[in-house]
């Protein structure tokens, strides 16, 4: 279910936020984690070329680096192995991922750069949206100047929307609340049903609407209590309306009196078009949550359309290296153990 787990650190503070949840992960799943650090070069301000002596003392400070991380993670008995690679963040961590395809990829929602307003740094949301793969995002801004050692997971929420998409989530989640001893709060947002509407309702429009949205409510709340019933005795299961299914759940995860640790998540759902990264409920997830986020990405690398700006970079290069979409492909078994 999930065996190899890749950390990114970049040497920061705000970086190291991630360590407790890949301890939290790594010890509920017996998995192998890989902190991977990428030394970007620093030019000479006055020559514009690099200090090839700078340089090699910043390499052996990142792998002391890399090596303490590590040693404290074996104390624990866990098994850790370290990647120092040099060049541009980015560009070089989504290479290194694609060639040896984790299970899970770990970051902060910011590093080295600091805290700034955005939600997610720069180099995390480029990362995010070009590996496709299943990853946990901290937000480092909820734990800046702390130093914890453990994680303990109290409460975690999975959002269903009916779709077997969302309910592959349920395996990695019961195994982790297990571990953690935590509460599943298995979410639904219900939306009104989409209405044309160019004048005012008449009265047997706004009674078939009713009807309709009733309806949904007694077929959500069926649905919901099923899917608990299936689950550990500790599973709540909230039927959330709203609008937009994107702003109720978001409304409740981040709300710190509901007391949610984490959310798991789908990368596509009942409504999703899987020829993008991630649909549109969990990209608003990404930009706007507040709780640490892990997404399961139920889609290959080669079942996501590609970007113009992809298509057009790998035109100019004469590469070809083009990724084939399948919008019928099936999500990945999280209840398989191979």
């Amino acid at each position: 279910m999930l065996e190899k787990i890749v950390v990114l650190l970049d040497g920061s503070t705000l970086a190291k936020t991630v360590l407790p949840h890949a301890r939290a992960l790594a010890g509920a799943f017996q998995a192998r984690i890989t902190l991977l650090h990428v030394l970007e070069p620093q030019k000479k301000p006055d020559t514009g070329r690099l200090d090839p002596l700078n340089w090699h003392l910043r390499k052996i400070e990142a792998q002391s680096f890399l090596d303490a991380v590590a040693q404290e993670g074996e104390n624990e008995g866990m098994a850790i192995n370290t990647i120092l690679l040099e060049g541009t963040a980015a560009r070089s961590i989504v290479e290194y991922l694609d060639e040896t395809e984790p299970d899970l990829i770990m970051l902060s929602s910011h590093g080295q750069g600091g805290l700034s307003p955005w939600n997610v740094s720069s180099v995390a949301q480029k990362i995010i949206y070009r590996v496709f793969r299943s990853f946990m995002l901290v937000r480092a801004y909820q734990h800046a100047g702390e130093e914890a050692d453990e994680v303990r997971y109290g409460r975690i929420a999975v959002p269903l929307d009916g779709s077997k998409r969302a309910e592959y989530t349920l395996p990695f989640a019961a195994r982790l609340a297990e571990a953690h001893d935590a509460e599943l709060v298995l979410l639904h947002a219900l939306t009104p049903p989409p209405v044309m509407q160019r004048h005012t309702l008449t009265a047997e429009e706004t009674a078939v609407i009713d009807r309709l949205s009733e309806r949904n409510q007694a077929e959500a709340e069926q649905y919901l209590n099923q899917i608990a019933d299936q689950q550990s005795p500790q599973t709540m299961a909230r039927c959330l309306s709203g609008p937009s299914a994107a702003d109720v759940l978001l409304d409740f995860v981040n709300n710190e009196e509901n007391g949610i640790d984490l959310v798991i998540m789908s990368a596509h759902g009942y409504s999703s078009e899987t020829i993008r990264p991630y649909g549109s409920v969990v990209s608003s997830f990404i930009a706007y949550g507040s709780t640490t986020l892990l997404i399961l990405q139920d889609l290959a690398q080669d079942e996501i359309r590609p970007t113009q700006a992809e298509l057009s970079v790998a035109a100019s290069r004469g590469n070809g290296r083009i990724r084939q979409t399948n919008a019928y492909a099936q999500p990945a078994d999280w209840s398989s153990e191979e």
